[in-house]
């Protein structure tokens, strides 16, 4: 896994990291093709995966995703990621990124995030709350309160992966769009499906999906 994708341009850091986990993402068989009611099925609570990370072919540390059961008033499942530097990259640039998202069990978009980014000297915190009945945020960034507005079907940056991974039928030539709110700001990000791969591990054999999602500039 690499720490940054080919074209990450300045997208933020730890959104690029985990978007080169869709690499390795079991692929989905159905033929036909989904509804909101299927991307539940793909993704059960007690889900955890590790992977390492390289910078340049150098380890650089270690990337975590769990899925955990949610107490809510509807089925919701919690997601939560770690991105963390190891102790040789830690020395010039120090990362430990935690995202705590809970979304719903039904059509994976976002309800509530938590994101603490710590990336070198930038330290910041976010409380995010997804109204997608009024297509609107609102964003705790280090105590400032302020509400964006956000297009229907709105993913976050956790999310969108997974929704992305319960997705069937993805071909090769093929391109996801799909927008995503992060940091205060609307992203519409494609994702091209390159090609359909066998990855084999100490899991054993997989069929996989193997995408670029192609970030738009920040600003």
């Amino acid at each position: 896994m690499s720490w940054i994708p080919r074209r990450a341009y300045a997208f933020p850091l730890w959104l690029a990291l985990v978007a080169g986990w869709l690499l390795v993402a079991p692929v989905a068989t159905a033929a036909e093709p989904a509804t909101e009611k299927d991307h539940r099925i793909v993704i059960q609570p007690g889900e955890y995966l590790q992977y390492a990370v390289f910078l340049l072919g150098i380890p650089a540390g270690t990337a975590t995703f769990h899925v955990l059961p949610s107490s809510h008033d509807r089925p919701t499942y919690r997601i939560v990621s770690t991105a963390q530097s190891n102790a040789f990259v830690s020395l010039f640039f120090p990362v430990r990124n935690v995202v705590d998202s809970t979304v719903d069990a039904e059509t994976w978009r976002p309800l509530h995030l938590v994101f603490q980014r710590r990336e070198g000297k930038r330290h910041e915190d976010f409380d995010v709350t997804f109204h997608h009945a009024t297509q609107s945020v609102t964003v705790i960034k280090d105590g400032q309160v302020s509400t964006h507005s956000i297009a229907p079907g709105t993913y976050g940056p956790l999310s969108c992966l997974y929704y992305l991974r319960s997705l069937p039928a993805l071909q090769p030539g093929t391109s996801v769009f799909i927008t995503i709110h992060h940091d205060r700001k609307n992203y519409r990000v494609e994702v091209r499906v390159e090609a359909r791969e066998r990855l084999a591990g100490p899991w054993g054999e997989v069929e996989t999906i193997r995408v670029l999602a192609v970030m738009p500039f920040q600003g």
